[in-house]
């Protein structure tokens, strides 16, 4: 088994259970995600670009070490970067899209590609089921947020909640495949005005 300690700004640490010296994941890692089959690692970073702006990176490395298996460009804007359940690919919400929609990078390459065409509403939050069948997305339209279901190709989405004026702030599959867990609710902020503080 291995854990993996992120004890700076910038560099993740593979530390193996069974001993033996802690491994870097490189200068400037900021976080590591392990595939659903444990075999390999996505490593993002930042890298200077254009004009000296930091750019985020996507690499896949082999759990066991060694050079990188894939590098990937996503759009500047992808946020909720998670493997697909196949761990052949990542998914992601794309905000450079008007509706947030999820799209899929290949390991084997080429461009992101769409998984939702949703056109009205925003994809809040997303998550495979643990066979890659079905994919549950919490879509926000108005002032609702509501968890979808879809085909693994983003199509045939079917609404399954009906919440009014909540907010999913997590979603998750269970572990049997037969059902979605949501923690809905609303989230809210108060201001203190502190006078005379000494």
């Amino acid at each position: 088994m291995t854990v993996y300690r992120n004890d700076m700004v910038d560099r993740v640490w593979v530390v193996p259970f069974g001993g033996g010296a802690a491994r870097s994941l490189g200068e400037s890692t900021r976080a590591a995600l392990i595939s659903p089959d444990g075999s390999k690692i996505l490593v993002t970073g930042m890298k200077a670009g254009e004009g000296g702006l930091l750019r985020q990176t996507y690499d896949v490395i082999s759990s066991a070490g060694g050079a990188s298996l894939a590098s990937l460009q996503l759009s500047e804007q992808a946020v909720n970067v998670a493997w697909s359940s196949d761990g052949a690919s990542l998914t992601f919400r794309d905000r450079a899209d008007p509706n947030w929609n999820l799209y899929r990078a290949r390991l084997s390459g080429g461009k992101p590609e769409p998984v939702t065409r949703f056109n009205e509403g925003r994809c809040m939050l997303f998550e495979w089921s643990s066979d890659g069948s079905r994919l549950a997305v919490a879509r926000r339209i108005g002032d609702d947020t509501n968890v979808w279901l879809t085909a693994p190709d983003g199509s045939k989405p079917v609404q399954v909640t009906r919440f009014q004026e909540q907010e999913i702030l997590n979603l998750h599959w269970a572990r049997d495949g037969k059902s979605v867990i949501a923690n809905v609710g609303k989230r809210s902020s108060d201001a203190v005005l502190i006078r005379n503080f000494r």
